[in-house]
C-alpha cells in the first residue's frame, strides 16, 4: 500500500479511497447508529461492513484494505470521543 498527500492507494493503483473520503466516513460512522445500543453485540468490522454496504459501498466493504484503513481510523476517532449515550445518560 503506498499513500500520498490526501490519498491511499492499494497495490500501487490509482487511489480507490482518498484521505478526505476516509474522514468523512469515519465521522459518519461515528455519528451513527452503528456505534450505539443496538449494534453493541456486533463485532465492529460487521457494523462497519453493513454501514458501508448500506450506503452503496460494496466495493470498499469488499476491500480488506480500504476496511482496515477506515476501521484504524474509527478507532482512533473513538478513543477520543465519548459515545452518544454518555451524553444522553449524564445529567
Amino acid at each position: 500500500m503506498t499513500e500520498g498527500p490526501g490519498t491511499t492507494s492499494v497495490s500501487g493503483d490509482p487511489p480507490l479511497v482518498t484521505d478526505s473520503d476516509v474522514h468523512a466516513l469515519t465521522w459518519e460512522f461515528v455519528n451513527s447508529g452503528y456505534r450505539g445500543d443496538e449494534y453493541a453485540n456486533w463485532p465492529i468490522e460487521r457494523r462497519l461492513d453493513r454501514f458501508l454496504r448500506r450506503r452503496g459501498l460494496s466495493r470498499h466493504a469488499d476491500n480488506g484494505d480500504i476496511c482496515n484503513i477506515i476501521l484504524d481510523r474509527i478507532m482512533r476517532s473513538i478513543s477520543h470521543t465519548p459515545a452518544p449515550a454518555a451524553f444522553a445518560s449524564s445529567g
